[in-house]
């Protein structure tokens, strides 16, 4: 009996290992993400006036954020000026979907950025993702700027992308709407 036992032991050791490897190597392979991350066809860019969607960036400063707490976790991304139908291996596609940022800074209130993300493998959706950050201001938060509000949101998307991309799920909520899984 002691020795079904050990064989069991071992054969559920095994396949944790195997599974934690496929992790590791997931983790691993390079992803490609665009190097400026669209707004959805038909989003809800509330109150977004073309002078914060020209000057803030938000497009760059997602992408910029994703690859950087990436690389910090060891995930090589690549950032791409080209599309993303034609690319292969592991593809990353991101759209901010809601962005509100009254301007105004941290007297015209919240600011939002709402994102979605599809990541794929031979045309294959493999993980998905609706994310949410807000901000306003925080400490300082009079000496902000509407830019440097919203920008902080993409900032924080950034890691938390980054984060799910270590072991991406289907469905999967992250940011301020991770909240609601628990």
């Amino acid at each position: 009996m002691r020795s079904r036992h050990r064989w069991i032991c071992f054969g559920l050791a095994a396949t944790a290992a195997v599974a934690a490897g496929s992790l590791a190597a997931a983790a691993t392979e390079p992803v490609t993400i665009a190097s400026a991350i669209p707004y959805a066809e038909g989003s809800e860019l509330e109150v977004v006036r073309d002078t914060v969607r020209n000057q803030c960036q938000l497009q760059e400063k997602l992408s910029e954020s994703i690859a950087q707490n990436a690389q910090k976790m060891k995930i090589p991304v690549t950032r791409s000026s080209e599309s993303l139908d034609g690319a292969t291996g592991r593809v990353l596609k991101i759209e901010i979907t809601k962005a509100i940022a009254r301007a105004g800074g941290l007297y015209s209130g919240v600011k939002q950025v709402h994102v979605v993300g599809r990541l794929e493998k031979g045309g294959e959706v493999i993980g998905s993702f609706d994310g949410k950050r807000s901000a306003s201001g925080g400490v300082f938060a009079q000496f902000r700027s509407t830019c440097g509000i919203v920008q902080q949101c993409v900032k924080v998307l950034g890691k938390d992308i980054s984060k799910w991309l270590e072991q991406p799920t289907v469905g999967a909520r992250i940011g301020e709407l991770a909240v609601r899984n628990k």
